[in-house]
């Protein structure tokens, strides 16, 4: 087996540093952290895999929207570029300073618990 596994049924961890000063908005619209997926199959097969992290600074200047969005695809089932987190604004990620993020995964019966931590909470 490999440590870079997409498995929905033992979960995946995600956990990384970021400090970012500033989202430029002119230059990108979403800039992705970390993207893993079968090479091997299509999105709209039974034996398709992918697990992405994105940040974007549209859309997230406010409460409403998290600039997190995470794309967990197993086979068919999953979802695209899901808004992950509540509270946290570009300004929260662009402090320049340093933060600990973590996203966990995992299949709870039929549907799929995505959780994301900042600094332990």
């Amino acid at each position: 087996e490999c440590n870079l596994k997409i498995d929905g049924a033992d979960g995946n961890t995600v956990e990384f540093w970021l400090k970012k000063a500033a989202f430029d908005t002119t230059a990108t619209k979403k800039e992705v952290i970390f993207d893993i997926f079968t090479t091997s199959s299509i999105s709209s097969s039974a034996d398709y895999g992918r697990l992405r992290i994105e940040i974007s600074g549209h859309g997230a200047s406010t409460n409403t929207s998290s600039p997190f969005y995470i794309t967990y695809m197993s086979g068919t089932a999953g979802f695209v570029s899901q808004s992950i987190g509540s509270s946290i604004t570009t300004s929260t990620i662009a402090d320049d300073s340093w933060h600990h993020y973590t996203f966990r995964l995992k299949n709870t019966g039929s549907n799929i618990v995505a959780d994301l931590f900042i600094d332990g909470i």
